[in-house]
């Protein structure tokens, strides 16, 4: 979907992955920010990342795409070929939202980087954050998903 940026604060920070991991029901992925669950497609690889959710023309409410990061750094990413406006939340080493890119522009080839060095980003439908509440600092919870 999109194509990752590569946005580096001089050097990159090495993996440590303190995670909250829970289990889930009958083998699904969610990841949940205050009390609220989103279904999730985890993407690892570096061509799912670059692929994402491009030319998808659909999101539902509670449903989103979970990058699944192998490396700190400032992420950034972008919508090319996403026809979806989207929340970009980028989530940091301790699963903690570092900050949060709202209600991006569809197709728009634009850089939204995080604020701050990132582990993991969650795409969820626009608008989505503002909803619920979400904020800088939030704890973020895996469910279902294996390290």
């Amino acid at each position: 979907m999109r194509h990752t940026l590569r946005f580096f604060l001089g050097f990159a920070l090495a993996i440590g992955a303190n995670s909250s991991t829970v289990a889930s029901p009958k083998g699904l992925q969610f990841v949940q920010i205050r009390n609220i669950s989103f279904q999730v497609e985890v993407v690892r690889s570096s061509d799912e990342w670059m692929k994402g959710l491009m030319f998808r023309d659909r999101l539902g409410e509670k449903e989103g795409m979970l990058f699944f990061g192998k490396e700190v750094r400032r992420q950034s990413f972008w919508m090319k070929n996403t026809p979806v406006s989207l929340d970009i939340i980028y989530i940091s080493k301790d699963l903690r939202i570092d900050s949060i890119q709202k209600n991006t522009e569809p197709l728009s080839e634009k850089p939204l980087p995080s604020k701050g060095p990132a582990l993991h980003v969650l795409e969820i439908v626009a608008g989505s954050s503002d909803r619920h509440g979400f904020r800088e600092g939030d704890k973020v919870i895996f469910r279902g998903i294996p390290r």
